[in-house]
């Protein structure tokens, strides 16, 4: 659509948000880069339409909420076009504007519940409540998220299990346990009156004084749902992002009578 002072404007869909479409508006015998179009003192994410001084009326009365994104050079390669999106605001930012669930093979590790060790004699045994891993299709969701300026660092991690290993001795038993999610563990290392204990590096010995190892708890105690991935994109002006999200099946439960 053109009006008398010969700018254009025309629509296109926002990929991901459905009934939204971003504005582009044609600013006739500009430059990117010389302000020609008045848009050099625009802030993408922030600005709005109103705010441009070269907005036609008939415009800027029908989109001047619609915020500024950045320029691009027209299909006539003389003009320049002018982005401008749907605006944002920071609570609608942190809502997702699409929710789809799909499957996905993933490996759920390992569970360390809990954990006795018991001595009769001169046995040493464990008794632990120990779930183990699974690889198997589990249920995703998948949140699209949209924003006027980019998602930053803390918006874009993951929550990936972070599995530890267990290791320790009682009587001269080791009691492992490898990869594994766990509460806090303290390990306390007993000997018999007869046993030696050797220092092979002895350049850490100021850091293992006592007989007490604790294993501080995993980043995941059990199996929970979290986010395994997130990807942005800048759709020109507009900022998405698609969130992962794992949901955990139901751990297997293990009683004593």
């Amino acid at each position: 659509m053109e009006n008398r002072s010969g700018a254009r404007h025309r629509f296109t869909s926002i990929d991901g948000w459905p009934g939204k479409l971003q504005l582009l508006v044609m600013a006739p015998h500009a430059k990117i880069g010389t302000d020609g179009d008045n848009t050099l003192t625009l802030e993408p994410g922030v600005s709005t339409l109103t705010n441009w001084a070269q907005c036609p009326d008939i415009i800027r009365v029908a989109f001047g909420s619609y915020v500024y994104g950045g320029v691009q050079p027209y299909q006539d390669q003389v003009n320049i076009t002018t982005i401008w999106s749907p605006a944002v605001s920071s609570a609608a930012r942190v809502v997702p504007v699409d929710t789809t669930y799909d499957s996905m093979n993933y490996t759920w590790p390992p569970v360390l519940v809990d954990l006795l060790v018991v001595k009769d004699g001169t046995s040493v045994a464990t008794r632990p409540r120990y779930v183990e891993g699974i690889s198997d299709r589990s249920v995703a969701r998948i949140d699209t998220y949209f924003s006027n300026t980019p998602w930053n660092a803390r918006e874009c991690r993951t929550e990936l299990p972070h599995a530890g290993t267990v290791k320790g001795d009682y009587f001269g038993k080791d009691v492992i346990f490898p990869e594994c999610l766990h509460e806090d563990v303290f390990m306390e290392s007993r000997t018999n009156d007869s046993a030696e204990v050797y220092d092979c590096i002895p350049s850490e010995s100021s850091n293992r004084q006592g007989n007490t190892i604790h294993f501080p708890a995993t980043n995941h105690v059990d199996w929970i749902d979290h986010v395994i991935d997130v990807k942005t994109a800048d759709l020109g002006g507009l900022h998405r992002r698609v969130v992962t999200t794992i949901l955990a099946p139901p751990m297997p439960e293990i009683t004593y009578a």
